[in-house]
């Protein structure tokens, strides 16, 4: 997946996400280790292929000279974004029992991973005032022509028949 267009690898990481989840979950309803393994195995292949997609998309739309800063916000959004349900979640066992959870916590990894496919699924759009203006990489000079051709790169990598 390292070498797949970051299109794809959001969309496949994304239906290993959902039936990784999927396979977790029905694992809880009886004695089946390897279904609970092979899930969860199958649930962080499928991270790490949405999350290699969005790094290879993301690493295009900042200049050379803000990458650090941008890669800085995006680790700090990534690890609120994951540990924040882990604190609900913890606060939930105590209200609503652990495989309750766990159900909802696995519904809710599936449910926003069929959001992001059906997003990396949809047409590639530029943006309407790049348009109107007439914009591209030719006409603009400096950070702000590098931090265009980098979105007109990222389309091309989430939309390759752009």
């Amino acid at each position: 997946m390292r070498n797949a267009p970051a299109r794809r690898g959001t969309v496949l990481g994304c239906i290993a996400l959902i039936i990784g989840s999927g396979v977790t979950l029905v694992s809880l309803a009886g004695p089946w280790t390897i279904a609970f393994y092979a899930g969860s195995a199958l649930t962080g292949l499928g991270l790490g292929s949405t999350l290699g997609a969005a790094m290879r998309t993301l690493s295009l739309l900042p200049a050379h000279s803000e990458r650090g800063e941008f890669f800085a916000s995006v680790y700090v959004v990534g690890y609120l974004a994951f540990s924040v349900p882990a604190i609900i979640a913890g606060i939930c066992v105590v209200h609503a029992g652990l495989v309750k959870t766990t159900v909802g916590y696995g519904l809710g990894i599936s449910l926003l991973a069929l959001v992001a496919a059906a997003n990396a699924l949809r047409p590639a759009r530029r943006g309407a005032s790049d348009r109107a203006q007439g914009h591209d990489n030719r006409t603009l000079a400096g950070a702000d022509g590098e931090r265009l051709r980098g979105e007109l790169l990222a389309e091309k990598l989430l939309d390759p028949a752009a």
